[in-house]
């Protein structure tokens, strides 16, 4: 397991938060989850009675009941899906997600009594491994539902060092296996990390090429697809990096826009999204502007009026500096919203 820095969690802790959540590519997307969450909060977790982990009852009719009400049958469905990679322990959960999903539709009250014969019908060669990491996953579900507050409690470095523990003490060396997307993730945010912690020292063109790099060698030949797929999430993620913030406020407007056009090229935008986004980041710093002449002037408003001759002052200084918007405005400041006193993320609002 790569060493965990523990050095930017203070200067960077929002964006630590952030990219864990979305970098973290579990196992358990399927309605049917066998694997929980670190970040999980649901009490409903454990997939089957932990009571049965020691010994699960074949049942006779497994083969008849592996046909499912469309005519199909779920172990060649399984087989065709799985089989080519069924070695692999990421390829093993999500089989088993699979068919624990169809037993539990098709056999509420006995689908785990069912689960080893479909097993041994469906892989004989790798039942007994497989029924081994089920009780495993059982097991590692419990851990996570009992540590559940203390988890919360520890910052999220600490978090994803302690559950890392756990999966290898649970699940060995195919813990790497099972979490590898999770894997890439962290190793991208631990570039993130780094750039926060030492990008003062390069240019904002050098963080942004060691981010992209970092990238392309978390994720490897599916790095296009990723990028393609979550590009502007992505861009985000490094955009919230306190140290790539001050690099792009200190540039002159023009100059910061080339960069930001620069950046995002390097992420795969073609040159009409590029363009796209620069007239937005444009439109963003017009409003910003008006937003901080908006704050200054309701100030010197609230010291010379009150009561309804102040809102009518308000709602006259809101149409001259947001036209359309003003409406808009006004409704999120009524409902407690005041968006000009949050700060502006550059390339993000």
């Amino acid at each position: 397991m790569k060493a965990i820095k523990y050095g930017a969690l203070v200067v960077v802790a929002g964006c630590v938060v952030f990219a864990l959540i979305a970098f973290n590519d579990e196992p358990n997307k399927s309605q049917h989850n066998l694997i929980v969450s670190e970040v999980s909060t649901s009490s409903e977790i454990n997939p089957g009675n932990s009571e049965n982990s020691e010994q699960l009852p074949k049942v006779v009719d497994g083969e008849q009941a592996a046909t499912q009400a469309d005519g199909t049958d779920i172990v060649e469905v399984i087989r065709a899906d799985y089989g080519a990679s069924i070695d692999h322990g990421h390829t093993q959960v999500k089989a088993l997600e699979k068919l624990v999903g169809y037993l539990k539709d098709r056999y509420p009250d006995s689908w785990e009594e069912r689960l080893q014969t479909f097993l041994e019908l469906t892989f004989p060669e790798y039942a007994e491994e497989l029924i081994s990491l089920y009780r495993n996953m059982e097991s590692y579900n419990l851990w996570m539902v009992s540590e559940k507050q203390n988890l919360v409690a520890l910052s999220p470095l600490e978090r994803r060092q302690l559950i890392w523990e756990m999966r290898d003490a649970f699940f060995g060396d195919v813990a790497q296996q099972i979490w590898e997307d999770s894997l890439k993730g962290e190793r991208v945010l631990d570039t993130l990390i780094e750039i926060s912690e030492t990008g003062d020292e390069q240019s904002f063109v050098d963080n942004g090429s060691q981010y992209v790099t970092s990238l392309k060698q978390a994720y490897g030949e599916e790095a296009e697809a990723v990028i393609e797929s979550k590009r502007q999430e992505l861009s985000d993620r490094f955009f919230s990096v306190p140290v790539v913030q001050e690099q792009l406020k200190a540039m002159p407007k023009e100059d910061r826009y080339a960069a930001l056009s620069n950046f995002r090229r390097s992420i795969g935008m073609d040159e009409e999204a590029v363009s796209r986004w620069t007239e937005l980041d444009q439109k963003r710093d017009a409003r910003r502007e008006a937003g901080n002449s908006y704050l200054q002037l309701k100030t010197m408003l609230k010291d010379e009026f009150t009561g309804d001759d102040l809102r009518s002052a308000m709602t006259q200084l809101q149409d001259e500096l947001f036209g359309e918007e003003a409406e808009i405005i006004r409704n999120e400041e009524d409902a407690g919203y005041f968006r000009f006193e949050r700060p502006q993320v550059i390339g993000r609002n």
